[in-house]
């Protein structure tokens, strides 16, 4: 499985996290249906923005890319995302990605052009456009109005380059190597990368829908052309992010980072329950109400994990109760099966809680199926990663309030108070039939 990973060039937003959001949850899902899963998610440490970046603040192009990369893992630790089994970078594998284009020259896929540089030569590949469904000669024919000519054209307007020939403006940033003087281009690195680590074929690739064209597109180029074989099994596309129904964007100061968000709610983790409570492939309006309903929402299933981590009840085992929060994981499954349908799975997931606190506050709900239902949602959290698990209330804890409700029942209200002092720094509820939850 393969993730486009971001361009280190800036701090993390709320646009391109989505997308790894959920490259993150579909890993965690697949391993969750017992998936043996090698993960890939790079950053792209070489192209215009980075070059440009280090230039500006007089840095090498390793150390300036490095602190945004170490910035990204920053926020990717605060909202739990896994660590992929393998991160890497084009500047790491340049005699990989120079090999590779040989061998494209070699097959006359590509060719050297006047300036220096190396280009695709899209007019041999049979089935360019079959990601987007277009045609060849309707590329060739409108790729002046749609490309950047400086990037493509040279024998055809369509054609995408491999190798950048040097510029002044790269500054320090180049490579001598077979191909001249320069750099890779973006399409190859992801080509090269998907190739070295997960090898002609990938099961999945994610990316944004943005990426869908040029870049997926010419990636299946380069690589079947290269490796003769299909290049992606699934392609997943998370839709585009706007904020208060307009595009997001610089000049429109609508683009906020992961820490901006972060000072505004309880949880960093809710932004992950926000964003699940859309399909993925839908366009998303981002706005400040709803995350922080989003938060709230979160903030009171924790405090319902609390109360079951705390919850004591004489109430025997319900057969029902613990078939009804079966059927609850079974309907998120099922969601999750279909196209990882998040939207219904949470609906499903708020319907679970609804189900533990009723039961909870009726005092219906046994002990050994509130342990039960802890198992269920550690299980769950293992594909959304949001739940918050402190420790278990301990059993001294417990019987200090069991005393102090007896002596209360018998109105000994002096140890009753006793009880309460040693209690301090811990919340009681009382629910129906003498059931209590003690939690801090």
């Amino acid at each position: 499985m393969y993730t486009c990973g971001p361009t280190v060039y800036n701090y993390a937003h709320i646009g391109n996290i989505r997308t790894f959001i959920f490259g993150d949850l579909v890993y965690k899902y697949l391993k969750y249906k017992g998936y043996k899963i090698k993960y890939v998610r790079n950053y792209t440490d070489i192209d215009d923005k980075t070059i440009k970046g280090s230039i500006e603040k007089n840095q090498s192009l390793e150390e300036y890319t490095n602190f945004y990369i170490k910035e990204f893992e920053k926020d990717c630790a605060l909202i739990r995302l896994s660590d992929p089994d393998v991160k890497p970078r084009p500047t790491k594998i340049i005699k990989d990605i120079v090999d590779f284009i040989n061998d494209l020259i070699q097959s006359e896929y590509a060719y050297k052009a006047e300036d220096g540089s190396t280009y695709f030569n899209i007019s041999k590949c049979k089935n360019y456009g079959q990601l987007n469904n277009i045609k060849y000669k309707e590329l060739k024919k409108g790729a002046s109005n749609r490309l950047n000519l400086d990037e493509y054209e040279k024998e055809s307007a369509s054609d995408f380059v491999l190798w950048k020939a040097w510029k002044p403006e790269d500054g320090p940033v180049f490579w001598n190597t077979s191909l001249g003087k320069g750099r890779p281009g973006w399409h190859i690195e992801c080509s090269v990368m998907c190739y070295k680590y997960l090898g002609k074929t990938a099961d999945i690739h994610i990316g944004g829908e943005d990426l869908k064209f040029p870049h997926h597109e010419n990636e299946i180029a380069q690589s079947e052309s290269h490796n003769g074989v299909k290049y992606v099994n699934y392609w997943l596309h998370p839709n585009l992010l706007t904020v208060n129904g307009k595009k997001m964007g610089k000049s429109f100061g609508n683009v906020y980072t992961i820490r901006e968000i972060m000072e505004k709610v309880n949880s960093p983790l809710s932004i992950k329950l926000y964003y699940y409570l859309s399909n993925y492939r839908s366009t998303m309006d981002f706005n400040f109400n709803e995350l922080l309903d989003s938060d709230q929402k979160l903030l009171n299933m924790n405090k319902t994990i609390k109360r079951l981590q705390g919850y004591y009840s004489k109430a025997k085992q319900g057969v029902e109760y613990k078939k009804t929060i079966k059927n609850c994981l079974k309907k998120i499954e099922t969601a999750m099966d279909n196209n990882f349908n998040t939207r219904e799975a949470m609906t499903n997931l708020f319907e679970m809680f609804n189900n533990i606190n009723r039961n909870m506050s009726e005092g219906t709900l046994s002990i050994s199926n509130a342990k039960f239902t802890l198992q269920i949602l550690k299980s769950i959290d293992n594909i959304f990663g949001f739940f918050e698990f402190g420790d278990k209330t301990s059993d001294r804890i417990t019987k200090l309030v069991i005393k102090r409700q007896t002596y209360r029942l018998n109105k000994d209200y002096v140890k009753a108070d006793e009880m309460r002092d040693k209690l301090k720094g811990y919340f009681v509820e009382d629910y129906s039939k003498g059931a209590f939850s003690v939690y801090k």
